[in-house]
């Protein structure tokens, strides 16, 4: 029995901008993108999870990328991702954080009016 492989010789007609697959010309880079999106899923999930405990745990203050890559290991990059699939839940705090003469913006989790707006 064979696995049927998808399907990603068809043009590109939708917005490129909202994709998780790799907007290219050469199907099997589109095929590549969409198997490792896929396989990325569960962890993906995983960190989200982590990443919204932490900025919830951190209550008002907050918490910054620096304080974040300290805590779970996770690389800026995968913070910077996480972001934005929780946009929704949380937004800069009114503090900053302050390490070695630079300051980085603290994340807080939006309260449930904020929620709503």
């Amino acid at each position: 029995m064979t696995t049927p492989r998808l399907d990603f010789y068809g043009p590109l007609a939708w917005d490129t901008h909202g994709l998780t697959i790799a907007p290219s010309v050469h199907p099997a880079a589109r095929e590549t993108s969409a198997l490792a999106a896929v396989g990325n899923q569960p962890a993906r999930a995983t960190q989200n999870t982590h990443v919204l405990a932490l900025i919830t745990a951190a209550g008002e203050v907050g918490i910054s990328d620096p304080e974040l890559e300290k805590a779970t290991g996770y690389s800026r990059q995968t913070l910077c991702a996480r972001r934005g699939d929780l946009k929704s839940f949380w937004t800069p705090a009114a503090t900053r954080y302050r390490d070695m003469g630079q300051t980085y913006t603290r994340w807080r989790r939006k309260t449930e009016s904020e929620m709503a707006s």
